[in-house]
This record gives C-alpha cells, structure tokens and sequence, in this order.
C-alpha cells in the first residue's frame, strides 16, 4: 500500500517517491489533509473534489491511493501491520 519507503531527510526529497505507488511525501500530506476535510463516509464526488486540489494525480491514482489508504487500515485495525519507528531518540550513547 501506501507505505512509506523511508523516512524523509530533505525537502529536495519530498517530492520524490515516497510510497510503493508512487507518491511523493508531499502528496502524501497533501492527500491526507484534505481527507480530513471530509465526513465519513465520503461524499459521492469525493475523487472529484480530491482530483480539483490535486490535478497533477490522476482520477484513477487517487483512487488507486484511497484504496491502499483503506487495507493499511484494517492491517493497522488488525494488528498486522508493522508501524515504522524513529529511533534517534532512543539511542543509548
């Protein structure tokens, strides 16, 4: 799904591939914050109105990315799903 493939250290990098579909960290955010725009379930034209803010994705990404969006959640809902840890903080040196 969309998962990250690693974690972002630059902004040259956050438009780079980010997710094993394809998009980049800030598409990512991007998605994910108009998403919280929205009432659950999602309106009828929700793709449509995700494709306005995001024209540069196609009708067909976007779906392809909600749907991703929606089996990592359920393996997260489930438990099966590994969370991506940052451990800089937890050095012991």
């Amino acid at each position: 799904m969309a998962q990250p493939n690693q974690k972002k250290s630059s902004s040259a990098d956050e438009y780079e591939p980010y997710t094993e579909d394809g998009w980049s960290f800030k598409d990512v955010k991007k998605f994910e914050t108009i998403l919280n725009e929205f009432d659950t379930p999602p309106p009828p034209a929700f793709f449509e109105q995700i494709a306005r803010e995001m024209p540069w994705k196609t009708l067909e990404a976007i779906k392809l990315h909600y749907q991703l969006l929606l089996k990592d959640m359920e393996k997260i809902k489930n438990g099966e799903f590994e969370m991506i840890s940052d451990n800089s903080e937890d050095s012991d040196e």
